[in-house]
């Protein structure tokens, strides 16, 4: 259990200051253009965030798990939410009026803290994800992400979709680098998804590009 959910639920400050609701696979909790005035901490299951490019492609920006804290940046700024939230699995998660969450991060060192963390754990991640869309190729974005992926989530086994839409690159294009891939023996193609043969090989050939 994250610390967030934990301090919320032992929490004295916050309670009967909150809700909790449940959401079901694929339903759009929130839409990119909606006005927040919550806070939403995941209790269970899958969120992810993403943008939808003109042709309506979707760009995969952030997959959240148990734990995760979503809408903190437009609460802080007062802004319109800038990407659409949808579930990947069931689950539930808890809803918190903005101005609780102020106070209780007024209240609670502890938490302020922890926010701030999580904030600069977002920034780093965009910048990373920027800069290897500059400055590298293709491969080296879907070499990253593989990367990425079985390390914070411990799973071998990722679904394509998700490269399709964090890269935000065509299927085509996607299904080309890691035919690759499966040939150099790093993944097996399985149906709508791929499984990763051997971490260290995907470790190995991204110092390769790293290098040049």
């Amino acid at each position: 259990m994250s610390l967030l959910m934990k301090e919320l639920e032992t929490s004295s400050f916050l309670r009967g200051k909150y809700e909790v609701k449940s959401f079901r696979k694929e339903e759009i909790i929130l839409n990119a253009e909606d006005r927040l005035d919550s806070i939403i901490i995941l209790k269970s299951g899958k969120l992810k965030t993403y943008s939808l490019s003109e042709n309506g492609a979707k760009h995969l920006m952030r997959i959240y798990e148990a734990g995760g804290l979503l809408g903190d940046v437009e609460v802080f700024t007062d802004s319109v939410v800038i990407c659409f939230v949808e579930a990947m699995e069931d689950g539930e998660m808890y809803v918190i009026k903005r101005e609780h969450f102020l106070k209780w991060m007024e209240h609670d060192f502890n938490i302020s803290l922890y926010i701030v963390r999580q904030l600069a754990e977002k920034l780093i991640n965009t910048g990373i994800k920027m800069r290897s869309a500059v400055s590298y190729p293709l491969k080296y974005q879907v070499l990253l992400y593989i990367w990425k992926y079985v390390s914070q989530y411990k799973n071998n086994c990722i679904p394509k979709v998700l490269i399709v839409e964090e890269l935000g690159s065509n299927i085509r294009s996607i299904n080309r680098i890691l035919k690759q891939l499966a040939e150099e023996g790093i993944i097996i193609n399985l149906s709508g998804k791929i499984k990763i043969e051997d971490l260290n090989l995907v470790l190995t050939m991204m110092s390769q590009y790293e290098l040049c």
